[in-house]
């Protein structure tokens, strides 16, 4: 079986790559980085290193990598004659890549190639996204044949990847935890699908955002006050016990949508979400808060990883103090060296915390209110963020 993958990222190779790999699909890889892309070609495979005490290392073979920029020919070829389609590119580059999909879709359903398509993005419902974006570069003859033919599946996809230079090779390196989960309620009989080293589920909503307001939602958090207190990596902030224990409450308020929209096991919210802070302090990583904390316009949408929780149990009549600070603090993220930072802060000071807040995260004119109270205060003394002794009048 052949599979193509959008993006040769460290989630492509350390993490999808790698799945797809194990359950026997020859994989093509479409990306736009001549190093990698060489690498992969020259070694017909790459290895993946795991961030565990041992430093053991997988190969992963039978890969092959097409400039998909320099070569499109050849990566529609490639696309048309593919058993199974995945992403991992980031939200912001479906739209990029739904051309090239779109023509490769369009051309396999004229010969009635049915076929799955996974967006791995950590966005709610990513492939539903992409056919989007893929439906607004076909006209309605096409679309009509898509329909037929191409299946968008949504995925949850959780690992955390990384990469670094040993002897001229770019190494992927990942945590060995990993959960890929798949929508299998929507797939065309017959039509192939990884079944092994993944979890295929029916209703895949509570796991999309189990892993956005839970996992994104801490490691985001740690990002964000990491970088107004003055911390270079996630590592280095959870070690300050005060930026635990606020992140902490963040999330246990998020556990409580999660029992009271999808009636879950809160003792396994709790494992759940215990396993995740013991993931983020990982002494193998050194992960830098710049990473995890870039675009913060993106990050702070209603729907995504901090203020999607917040609005959530704001609807449950839930007090979510935490939430409220850790949103103060993205909303003080001002890296020059990110493109989305310096917009935010340009924003925010032509308009005011409020105004913005109200325009980025389309919160409530009282919501953002409180959160630009909370602005002014941490931008005048940082440390206050971690007076949790006034938790419980933040609302």
């Amino acid at each position: 079986m052949k599979a193509v993958h959008f993006g040769a990222g460290n989630i492509g190779r350390g993490f999808i790559g790698q799945i797809l790999s194990q359950n026997g699909f020859d994989i093509t890889f479409l990306d736009n980085n001549r190093a990698i892309i060489d690498q992969i070609n020259t070694n017909n495979g790459y290895p993946i290193q795991y961030l565990d005490r041992q430093k053991s290392t997988f190969w992963v073979k039978n890969v092959s990598a097409i400039d998909s920029g320099q070569y499109p020919r050849s990566s529609l070829e490639a696309l048309v004659a593919a058993d199974l389609i995945t992403t991992s590119v980031g939200v912001n580059n479906l739209k990029k890549i739904a051309p090239l999909l779109k023509e490769a879709l369009v051309y396999r359903a004229q010969k009635q190639k049915s076929v799955n398509i996974l967006a791995n993005e950590n966005m709610i419902n990513a492939s539903t996204y992409l056919k989007k974006c893929v439906y607004q570069a076909a006209s309605l003859e096409e679309q009509s044949l898509l329909r037929q033919y191409a299946t968008f599946v949504n995925t949850a996809i959780d690992r955390q990847a990384l990469s670094f230079h040993h002897n001229d090779q770019i190494i992927a390196a990942v945590e060995p935890y990993y959960e890929w989960v798949i929508d299998s309620s929507i797939v065309q009989p017959g039509v192939p699908l990884p079944q092994n080293n993944v979890v295929l589920v029916d209703n895949i909503q509570p796991y999309i955002e189990r892993k956005l307001y839970i996992v994104n939602a801490s490691h985001a958090a740690l990002a964000y006050v990491g970088y107004l207190l003055g911390y270079s990596t996630i590592q280095q902030a959870m070690h300050n016990p005060q930026i635990d224990q606020l992140v902490q409450s963040f999330i246990t308020t998020n556990l409580q949508y999660f029992v009271q929209q999808y009636q879950q096991s809160l003792p396994q919210l709790q494992q759940f979400a215990a396993q995740t802070m013991q993931r983020n302090q990982n002494p193998q990583l050194t992960d830098p808060v710049t990473r995890v904390g870039r675009a913060p316009i993106r990050k702070l949408q209603k729907n995504d990883r901090l203020v999607g929780p917040f609005l959530r149990t704001q609807q449950l009549q839930l007090p979510n103090p935490g939430g409220q600070r850790i949103i103060a603090s993205a909303y003080l993220y001002n890296n020059p060296d990110d493109p989305e930072a310096v917009l935010l802060q340009k924003k925010i000071v032509a308009q005011g915390y409020q105004a913005t807040i109200q325009e980025v995260s389309q919160l409530s004119a009282t919501a953002a209110h409180q959160i630009a109270l909370l602005c002014q205060r941490y931008y005048q003394d940082p440390q206050q963020i971690l007076d949790l002794r006034e938790v419980n009048n933040d609302c």
